[in-house]
């Protein structure tokens, strides 16, 4: 993974069962690889907790489709990290996420 030039905003919620929680938490994208993301919270979250994660835009307004991940790690700090494998990246999220990380990638 490599830290993106500037942090991506994130609205997350932990999805329980086939139930995608229906709290939205307020998070960070500091780092993107081909697989894996790593998101910081001040909401603390579990090793192996499932997690639908939506990017939001300069405005604040969500960006469409969602990610969908597993933390595989948690990175004690203040506020604590957690390294996302994602299962599933929508190609239109790729897209941004190389505009906002050119080279990063």
């Amino acid at each position: 993974m490599k830290p993106l030039p500037m942090a991506a905003p994130v609205l997350f919620s932990v999805i329980e069962g086939k139930d995608t929680g229906q709290t939205c938490l307020v998070g960070q994208l500091l780092e993107i690889g081909e697989s894996m993301g790593l998101l910081q919270s001040q909401q603390l979250l579990n090793k192996l907790d499932n997690v639908k994660i939506c990017l939001l835009d300069n405005h604040g307004e969500r960006r469409s489709p969602s990610l969908l991940g597993k933390i595989t790690e948690i990175r004690p700090g203040s506020p604590p990290a957690f390294v996302v494998n994602f299962s599933f990246i929508p190609p239109k999220v790729w897209g941004w996420l190389g505009m906002i990380g050119r080279n990063v990638i």
